[in-house]
């Protein structure tokens, strides 16, 4: 009868546990925020959903060309974006996918979990192609937000 006290009371302590039942991580791990992944995929293809994830005015960087032929053939550019100015960023093709849907995902450990943070940064540099964009994100009361876009793509 102990022993069966002592599994029933195991077991509900498992289900119960917060990893189990959905409700957050185990003691020590991270708090609980919304999943970066998810919230990217949605971000990229919810026109609403990115505005609401903007924080504006958005710190916005991109290359201009520069005039000066003695000079660099680009110049950063610094300003600042509006709710009123902005464009949905779609994104790469993969993230409108239908079927056989993937994400290319890096850790740096072997347990394949990412280091608690408030901030991801995504990044998109080409091969030998000019492309190099980042976006950078910062969790803010749970949820991710845009804070900052660069783009220096030449």
């Amino acid at each position: 009868m102990n022993a069966l006290r002592a599994f029933a009371v195991a077991l509900i302590c498992v289900v119960l546990s917060p990893e189990v039942s959905g409700a957050g991580p185990l003691v020590g791990e991270p708090p609980v925020e919304e999943g970066f992944r998810a919230f990217l995929r949605q971000f990229f293809t919810d026109p609403q959903f990115q505005l609401q994830r903007v924080r504006f005015p958005l710190e916005w960087r991109e290359l201009v060309d520069n005039k000066d032929p003695r000079g660099e053939p680009f110049l950063g550019r610094d300003s600042r974006k509006t709710r009123g100015e902005w464009k949905h960023l779609a994104g790469p093709e993969y993230f409108r996918c239908k079927t056989s849907c993937y994400d290319l995902v890096t850790y740096d450990n072997f347990q394949r979990r990412s280091k608690a943070s408030t901030e991801r940064v995504v990044a998109f540099e080409g091969v030998d192609n000019g492309i190099n964009i980042a976006l950078y994100f910062r969790l803010i009361d749970g949820k991710w937000m845009l804070v900052r876009f660069i783009n220096e793509s030449t």
